[in-house]
């Protein structure tokens, strides 16, 4: 899975764009409460809307991935170029209701400018970049150094599981080896074999 951000109050609007677009390939689109480390305030627990989309497999994943890319692209440059230029960006959206007259209208809008505006919501792409393995150790709680044990399928449920053996063996303490390389050089030049000393 990943996280899709949505501009703020527009996450109903991509949400439902998400889940009629990926339907099929999708296994689950939900709206999660998450705290959104990249704000200043981090710190305070505020927290964001992000649509989660869950995917059967790595190819739906990846798929659904490359088609969201360029239009994160697009509108994080448009939102770009209408905080700088905010009187080209009212030309702009001028010229494309005018353009649009045959559509079919719905509530004020055309079926065109209600895809665009959902669309238009999407501005980030989170943890689409995590492997499948290190995913599966992130959601399974599967550490390094510790010793699990394999329940089979049992009639309680269809999975396998993993058991934390705690008592199996203490934890190793970790041995460090470090060095460093030592060596002179000419000033304001780089190190050579041939000056070093």
């Amino acid at each position: 899975y990943f996280y899709v951000g949505a501009k703020l109050g527009r996450e109903n609007d991509v949400y439902a764009y998400l889940s009629k677009r990926y339907h099929n390939r999708c296994l689950s689109c939900d709206l999660l409460a998450k705290e959104d480390l990249d704000l200043p305030n981090h710190l305070a627990g505020i927290q964001r809307t992000f649509i989660r989309l869950r995917f059967h497999d790595i190819d739906d994943l990846m798929k659904a991935r490359k088609e969201l890319q360029p239009i994160v692209k697009r509108n994080t440059e448009r939102e770009k170029e209408q905080e700088s230029r905010p009187e080209l960006a009212v030309l702009k959206r001028a010229a494309s209701s005018n353009s649009r007259g045959s559509d079919l209208v719905v509530d004020g809008l055309s079926n065109a400018n209600v895809a665009e505006k959902q669309i238009d919501g999407i501005i980030e792409l989170r943890e689409f970049d995590v492997p499948y393995h290190i995913r599966v150790c992130i959601d399974l709680k599967i550490n390094v150094g510790l010793w699990y044990g394999i329940r089979g399928q049992s009639s309680s449920g269809p999975q396998n599981q993993l058991v934390l053996k705690p008592e199996l063996i203490e934890q190793p303490e970790p041995i460090i080896f470090a060095f460093d390389i030592e060596c002179t050089k000419m000033p304001l030049k780089f190190p050579t074999a041939v000056s070093d000393q």
